[in-house]
């Protein structure tokens, strides 16, 4: 996922990708904090938790979704990115996205992809809507600390449900925690950072199908978070790391506001896959979003 500081995602995208599956956990881990249940030590690592410290950690959004959308928090659009906290838009590469298809109900927010024609302001028309919400717009934003999500991800082609965060001034930078590729049927996991100054989807390693047990992510409700430090990164599945990335000055240092979002794109398989070939009405289902920072 790209978000674009124009209302059309045509300009010329410049960053740095890093890309990976799930893959092994560190045995020095100290895993971020949680209100749901005690996180353990990977691994019986050397380091005590977070959530054995909890007068370190503060709760700063805690959404449950057991009311409607909230729209002090959440804005069922794309922001432009122009720095401009007034600006949304609606179509974006396969679909448009329509406050409709967004819904809380029973402790749940819902995106629905739907396969229909569909003619946007600008005359652009479209064979699919979709759902998508943001903090954007001075709802929410944050530099740094733990950032968690329970989701039940679609596993349609050419659907890529994902829990990320981005800038308002303009991308890079963005930061995908979870990213559930249809074109992979919902075996892989992409955990990401797109930044720097120089070229477009570069990558450390190969994308390669999860080893923390999860044979699909698309079975159950998963939870997936983000600790965010300086020049550090770390993911987790489920409470286990499964990737990081430390000592790297391309790691933002600058406020991030959070998307929930299924993105409609086209690839034929490699990523997203087709999403002609999907199964409509294609649902994507968050169970709660929670954001700590250390005090």
């Amino acid at each position: 996922m790209i978000l674009l500081n124009q209302l059309r995602p045509s300009a010329l995208l410049v960053g740095l990708f890093i890309v990976t599956a799930c893959s092994k956990p560190d045995p020095a881990l100290v895993v971020p904090p949680t209100p749901v249940k005690p996180l353990v030590v990977v691994n019986s690592g050397p380091e005590t938790t977070p959530a054995s410290q909890s007068t370190a950690w503060e709760l700063t959004l805690d959404e449950s979704f057991d009311k409607s959308l909230d729209d002090s928090r959440w804005r069922p659009e794309w922001p432009c990115q122009n720095g401009n906290s007034t600006c949304f838009f609606n179509g974006r590469y396969e679909a448009v996205y329509l406050a409709p298809n967004v819904s809380v109900a029973d402790g749940n927010l819902t995106l629905e992809t739907k396969q229909q024609n569909y003619i946007d302001w600008d005359k652009k028309e479209y064979a699919f809507s979709s759902g998508v919400v943001t903090s954007a717009g001075g709802r929410f934003n944050q530099q740094y600390g733990y950032f968690e999500v329970r989701m039940k991800p679609t596993s349609t082609p050419g659907n890529d449900p994902a829990f990320w965060l981005a800038a308002m001034n303009g991308w890079p930078p963005e930061i995908d925690i979870a990213e559930i590729p249809g074109g992979y049927a919902g075996k892989l996991c992409g955990q990401s950072l797109h930044a720097g100054p120089n070229d477009v989807f570069k990558s450390d390693g190969t994308i390669k199908n999860t080893d923390v047990g999860i044979s699909n992510f698309n079975d159950a409700y998963h939870t997936y978070g983000l600790l965010w430090e300086a020049n550090k990164l770390v993911w987790y599945v489920d409470g286990k790391e499964t990737r990081r990335i430390t000592n790297n000055v391309n790691v933002p240092d600058e406020p991030l506001f959070v998307l929930l979002s299924d993105e409609i794109r086209r690839d034929n398989g490699e990523w997203f896959g087709n999403p002609t070939a999907g199964t409509y009405p294609a649902k994507t289902q968050f169970d709660w979003v929670r954001v700590w920072k250390k005090k």
